[in-house]
């Protein structure tokens, strides 16, 4: 877990939301306090209404997750076969040709 990760001497990063002013002595307080809390942490002041650092932080967020296994063959673009693929493509047409006409519950069904 972080905490284990932390008093091992692991770096994680930290966020402290700076609200609408990047510069702000309360914010820059909370960054010391908590830079001195956990000195393992990157403690860093962000601001989504203005986007200070939201970039530094995903980034360095993106940099501290583990690479994971491949959940599926590298490509491969989708989890469904081209039938379905085949089936929503027709589908498509006869709500677009046949608007008045054709429910919209309306199924197509490849016979092979």
């Amino acid at each position: 877990n972080k905490v284990d990760a932390l008093e091992k001497g692991e770096r994680m990063p930290g966020a402290a939301k700076a609200g609408d002013k990047a510069k702000n002595p309360t914010v820059d307080a909370l960054v010391d306090k908590w830079s001195q809390v956990l000195p393992q942490a990157h403690v860093m002041p962000i601001s989504a209404l203005e986007g200070t650092n939201t970039t530094a932080l995903l980034d360095r967020l993106a940099a501290a997750l583990p690479e994971g296994p491949l959940l599926f063959p590298e490509e491969s673009i989708t989890d469904k076969p081209e039938r379905f693929f085949a089936s929503e493509t027709i589908r498509e047409q006869i709500l677009l040709n046949y608007v008045d006409e054709i429910p919209y519950s309306c199924e197509v069904r490849g016979l092979v």
